[in-house]
């Protein structure tokens, strides 16, 4: 089960930015799995880099 699931109630109204928004939606929410399945330790690292690096560049192209 997913942290967060994406609804249109969180729609900008502007398709690249909420498919932006979908994929941070998507890495928190793998993260958020691996803890879960407590993994965390293994994967942290890297889903954190993927995490802030998405996150610049999207406000980037916001």
């Amino acid at each position: 089960m997913a942290l967060f699931d994406w609804s249109d109630k969180y729609s900008v109204g502007v398709f690249r930015m909420d498919d932006h928004h979908k994929q941070i939606f998507d890495i928190v929410n793998k993260l958020h799995a691996t803890m879960k399945e407590g993994k965390a330790k293994e994967v942290i690292g890297p889903l954190m880099k993927e995490l802030i690096d998405y996150t610049v560049f999207h406000f980037h192209e916001e």
